[in-house]
């Protein structure tokens, strides 16, 4: 399963400018979706965030960079999508009477 870290490992530097530590993100694994974790890094200003198991250990990350590949393949799967209706509404308007429920 995940892996434990140690203590310093809970913390992260400031990026805005300020001093000092702040807590590392995380999403469980179980519990979150990868859109929880998208809308965590956006929202925080982060460029990612700890997935973590159902006992707190580390099993992976998301990034800033895993948001834009998803989003790539979740375009990709919408404009599949519209072209398959696109053709279903095409195929029953030439042949109505073979789409009648």
């Amino acid at each position: 399963k995940g892996e434990t870290l140690p203590e310093l490992f809970n913390k992260t530097p400031r990026n805005s400018g300020g001093f000092g530590l702040r807590d590392v993100l995380t999403v469980d694994a179980d519990e979150q979706t990868a859109r929880d974790a998208f809308r965590m890094i956006i929202e925080n200003g982060v460029s990612a965030v700890a997935v973590l198991d159902e006992d707190k250990k580390l099993l992976s990350s998301i990034t800033t960079k895993d948001i834009r590949l998803f989003k790539s393949l979740e375009e990709a799967a919408m404009q599949r999508l519209t072209a398959e209706k696109s053709k279903r509404d095409t195929d029953t308007d030439k042949n109505p009477k073979d789409h009648l429920a």
